[in-house]
């Protein structure tokens, strides 16, 4: 008996210890974590919300629109909030708001208190994301290592999770408020102690840059960039399942395994992707990768058939995973403004694309078809490709360590 209790001491005193040595690190985590998981969660029970309030297609339309233009908004006053008041304080505050919005979204009595509730979950979603962003750049700043693409893996993990969540919850019949309560409290309540454990900055950090904040064309580029993925994960968050089903004459479930392999190549190219860019840098890791992620959708759309449909997709979504975490982490070590401005700015660009991407597919598609609506996330993924020499500045190298050091409290 005194050994099982002597390791189970050693046991929790080892977890305790590395809590310490990574306090910063699985602070970002479990943020990230916690705002996918409140994502997945809505996102699954939409068809609910929609069957509750007997809305058309058109209405729930409208209610999405309000969440999009809430992004928008949100993306670019989660840079002017973080900077005011610490992202550190918008992530600890945002994550329970956050959470609560959610609660309230499933409570709406009708369209107007919907679309109402969505413009508020947009704004506070894309603010804590930009401030959670910012945050995992200055932990990755001060390890002095890439750490962004696993951060960007724990949100993909975090969104199937709530996503699986949702599914079983509407097969035992659970009304979404009930699920929604139990995921907002569960995730505010215990993801607080963890968030707490986010990195401190003092002001002179955070004023340190060595540009003023502005738009520049670097950073544009950078955007473009992040834009390009947005609506190419867009596209196949979308349109996938459609068009494995549509061209190949696939049931609909092996239709769904196209976006299914999409997710899970997302997940896994996250998760390794610290390690590759470690290995070979930021340039070649998105240069690579974006070429991974061309050779899948050209596969998709050259030879239309279920398992090439599914092949490509899958090598879209391992090729699409490192893209936006290496950009944040590129934008956010190259000297282009404080660090809340750019991600902010980077974020608005990027947001646009995921906003405005399904409805550019959607019309093209209207008018030329599916296939051929496809090729233009084919050509933001060729630009992404070419554009990926502007990637030179990432974490590890000598002028984030000093960063870091000085950042990080």
């Amino acid at each position: 008996m005194q050994n099982v209790i002597e390791r189970e001491s050693t046991r929790v005193e080892g977890m305790a210890g590395f809590l310490d040595r990574h306090s910063g690190r699985v602070a970002v985590a479990t943020a990230f974590l916690a705002h996918s998981l409140i994502a997945g969660s809505w996102a699954s029970r939409i068809p609910a919300i929609k069957h509750s309030l007997d809305l058309s297609d058109g209405q729930l339309g409208v209610a999405l629109f309000g969440m999009a233009a809430g992004t928008l908004v949100g993306g670019r006053a989660g840079g002017v909030v973080a900077g005011r008041f610490g992202a550190r304080t918008v992530v600890r505050a945002g994550i329970p708001v956050f959470a609560a919005t959610l609660v309230v979204a499933a409570l709406a009595g009708d369209l107007a208190a919907l679309t109402a509730t969505m413009v508020v979950f947009g704004v506070v979603a894309a603010m804590v994301d930009v401030a959670m962003n910012a945050e995992a750049v200055v932990v990755e700043r001060a390890a002095a290592r890439p750490l962004m693409s696993g951060f960007h893996g724990m949100w993909s993990l975090g969104l199937l999770c709530g996503a699986l969540v949702g599914v079983l919850a509407a097969a035992a019949g659970a009304r979404p408020a009930h699920q929604f309560a139990i995921v907002a409290a569960v995730v505010a309540a215990g993801s607080a102690p963890l968030l707490a454990r986010l990195p401190r900055r003092a002001a002179r950090a955070r004023a340190a840059g060595s540009a003023p904040d502005a738009w520049s064309l670097s950073l544009v580029i950078l955007g473009l960039i992040a834009f390009g993925s947005f609506l190419s994960e867009g596209a196949a968050a979308d349109w996938s399942a459609v068009y494995i089903r549509d061209e190949a004459g696939a049931t609909s479930a092996v239709a769904a395994a196209g976006f299914a392999g999409f997710s899970l190549g997302m997940v896994a190219a996250r998760f390794a992707g610290d390690r590759a860019g470690a290995a070979v840098g930021p340039v070649r890791l998105v240069g690579v990768s974006a070429t991974v992620a061309l050779a899948g959708l050209a596969l998709a759309l050259a030879v239309p058939g279920a398992a090439t449909g599914i092949i490509g997709f899958t090598l879209l979504g391992l090729g699409l995973g490192p893209v936006i975490p290496t950009v944040v982490s590129a934008a956010g070590n190259a000297g282009l403004g404080t660090l809340e401005g750019v991600v902010s700015r980077l974020f608005t660009i990027g947001y646009f694309g995921g906003v405005s991407g399904p409805a550019i597919i959607g019309f093209a598609s209207s008018q030329v078809g599916l296939r051929a609506a496809l090729l233009i996330p084919l050509c933001l993924v060729a630009g992404i490709v070419l554009a990926s020499g502007r990637l030179s500045t990432g974490a590890g190298e000598p002028r984030s360590v000093e960063a870091g050091r000085a950042g990080v409290s």
